[in-house]
Formats: structure tokens, sequence, C-alpha cells
């Protein structure tokens, strides 16, 4: 009686271990697994960050190159208001002067002037 009993304590030792054994690969897999998630999620969160940090730079780039180019239209409308207007071309009229202005282009550009007026104010 008693090999039977110790016989099936015996047994049931190892089936207790072997489920053991089994419930601890299925929780190391689960940790695994959950760390496995975690890493990707911090893949994920670091890429939108990348992003996130693009797409505010890329907004900065445009906001800075329209106020460029704000200024700019200002700078040209502040010079275009101080040249006075264009005399009517009057052949034989020595009140008016025309200068002749070669672009980097190699294009030419000429302007019309009162004899009186002057470069800058």
């Amino acid at each position: 009686m008693r090999d039977r009993f110790s016989e099936s304590q015996t047994q049931e030792i190892l089936e207790e271990n072997e489920r053991l054994a089994r419930e601890r690969v299925l929780r190391e897999q689960d940790e695994a697994y959950q760390a496995s998630l975690e890493m990707d999620r911090a893949k994920e969160e670091a890429k939108r960050a990348i992003e996130v940090a693009k797409e505010r730079e890329e907004q900065m780039l445009q906001s800075q190159q329209r106020l460029e180019a704000e200024q700019l239209e200002a700078r040209k409308a502040a010079a275009g208001r101080r040249v006075p207007l264009e005399p009517p071309d009057t052949p034989g009229d020595d009140s008016v002067t025309r200068i002749r202005f070669r672009m980097p282009s190699g294009e030419f550009k000429s302007r019309r002037f009162h004899a009186t007026s002057t470069l800058q104010k």
C-alpha cells in the first residue's frame, strides 16, 4: 500500500512540476511579448516625435520665407513710393533725363526723370 501511495505521490509531484514548468514558460513568453509590445510602442512614439519635429521645422521655414517675402515686398513698395512719377517722353525737352540700367541678366532697363529730381532723399 505504501508503494502505491509513494508511486502516486511521485506521479503527482512530477505532474505538478510539469504544470509549474508550463506555467513558467507561458509567463516568460507573456513577459517577452509585453516587452516587445512596449519596445514597438516606444519606437512608434519616437517616430511620431521625429515627424512632429519635422513638421514644426517645415512650418517655421515656411513662416520665415513668408515673412522674408513680405519684407521684400514692403521694401519694394516703399522704394516705389519714393520714386517720382515718370515724366512724359517729349522730344527736345531738356528738363527730362533718361537713365539706362543694365541688369545682371544682361537686360537693359530705362527710366525717365525730371532733370531736377534727386537720386536719393
